[in-house]
């Protein structure tokens, strides 16, 4: 079954292959301190409903899978100490939001099927204390496919007995698992 955690995992699996190396990738509002300079977080929140739901028949064991698709989106944020260079929030920024472009990164979206960016590389760089934080934003909508069980049971037993419509035929029916 896959869970809007696993979703939300994917997405941050994505950003932490396509950043370099002593870069962190966290998710936003963590309650915690702030990691070392560089670092990026995720604000992954789930949006809209596509089209309706699919069911399966059940299964030998009662359950059948209720398959949805709907949009969740991912805010990104990039924070760091340098304001030019490599490893500047502007070069990690662009760097996530062109990896969106590559084949190989929709393998590795686990349940995810559809991105399109919401907006464009946003540079933020501002005033924190005495020195300038570097950072960078866009948001992607991501569009998965959640798939839900639900044990709705099976009949195990029936027990009857009765005639047949328009005949003079009486019957009797024992069904078992």
């Amino acid at each position: 079954m896959t869970t809007f955690e696993d979703l939300q995992n994917s997405v941050r699996l994505w950003a932490a292959a396509n950043v370099p190396a002593g870069c962190t990738v966290i998710f936003a509002d963590p309650d915690a301190p702030r990691p070392e300079y560089p670092y990026v977080t995720l604000k992954v929140t789930l949006g809209n409903d596509i089209g309706y739901a699919s069911e399966s028949p059940p299964n030998d064991d009662g359950i059948i899978r209720v398959v949805k698709d709907f949009e969740l989106t991912a805010s990104v944020q990039v924070y760091t100490a340098d304001k030019a260079g490599l490893k500047s929030a502007g070069a990690i920024g662009f760097g996530l939001y062109n990896s969106l472009d590559l084949p190989s990164v929709y393998g590795r979206l686990s349940g995810i099927v559809f991105v399109r960016r919401l907006t464009g590389l946003q540079d933020l760089t501002a005033l924190l204390n005495t020195g300038r934080e570097g950072r960078t934003h866009f948001d992607v909508m991501f569009r998965a496919g959640l798939v839900i069980e639900d044990d709705v049971g099976l009949i195990e037993h029936v027990i009857g007995e009765g005639e047949i419509e328009n005949t003079s035929l009486p019957f009797t029916m024992e069904c078992t698992d």
